[in-house]
């Protein structure tokens, strides 16, 4: 499983994965991401999965044991429902950062509450997912990025959704105090539930060798894509933030507010 988390290079890395999903499949390898070839099954499970999920983020009291459960379920039926549509598959591999929930600083759906935490259910999705696989779980996969810029980058992306007009100094106010030292808690406790499964890449090195890592994980060799297909997050400079900023105020209409946001990626 790799999780990401989000802002460490997982749509460019699921993007390589992707374009070389039949040659893993030809090797018996069964891809999971919301763009593979199981993604219509992906998004309905995971859907399932989110609701679980953010139900426990809004509870004012977490039966801690009924949504390690229930989430552990859900992961179990998307493992089922691959080997049913790819019965010779020797290897699974699902990655997605959204399985985290919301990150830092984000909205949960339909606005019914925010992110302050550094993934705040971690250690029960971690033991949910020891739950669901247990032996069978060979890897857990993340890339490991500094707490600051897991910050800026999430913040990039919230001001991106072009709904709220909202500065990184107040960005910054609606996240725990503890951010930083939840950052480490986070993955002391992978290193805690997964011991000798969990693998941990420099984001420097992950993103700077994609093809090298899946052909290191999965032990196969695949392709890089072309420059031009290749899935790059976009981002928007900091000059596009400002105007952004100023702008978000008087969008209205989904038209308009995507050509908006195309410009602003546009804008160096």
């Amino acid at each position: 499983m790799h999780l990401g988390p989000h802002n460490t290079g997982s749509t460019s890395f699921q993007n390589v994965l992707e374009k070389n999903e039949v040659l893993l499949k030809d090797k018996n390898i069964a891809l999971m991401t919301v763009r593979s070839n199981f993604s219509d099954t992906y998004k309905e499970l995971r859907n399932g999965y989110t609701k679980i999920l953010q139900g426990a983020l809004l509870s004012d009291e977490i039966e801690e044991r009924k949504v390690r459960d229930e989430l552990a379920s859900v992961l179990v039926l998307m493992v089922e429902a691959v080997k049913k549509q790819q019965p010779n598959a020797r290897k699974i591999l699902i990655s997605d950062e959204n399985l985290l929930g919301p990150p830092p600083g984000h909205y949960f759906a339909n606005r019914k509450g925010r992110e302050k935490s550094f993934y705040s259910l971690h250690k029960l999705i971690f033991e949910s997912i020891k739950l669901a696989f247990t032996s069978d779980l060979e890897k857990v996969i993340f890339s490991n990025r500094d707490c600051e810029e897991l910050v800026l980058s999430s913040y990039n992306d919230f001001v991106s959704k072009l709904t709220d007009a909202e500065s990184l100094s107040f960005f910054k106010e609606s996240l725990s105090l503890e951010i930083y030292k939840q950052y480490d808690v986070f993955f002391k406790s992978a290193d805690l539930v997964f011991g000798e499964k969990l693998k941990l890449y420099n984001f420097d090195l992950f993103c700077n060798d994609f093809v090298g890592v899946t052909n290191e994980l999965l032990d196969v060799t695949v392709e890089e894509p072309l420059s031009s297909d290749f899935g790059f997050s976009k981002t928007i400079s900091p000059k596009g933030i400002q105007i952004a900023l100023k702008v978000i105020p008087f969008l209205s209409g989904a038209e308009e507010i995507n050509q908006f946001r195309k410009f602003l990626f546009s804008v160096s």
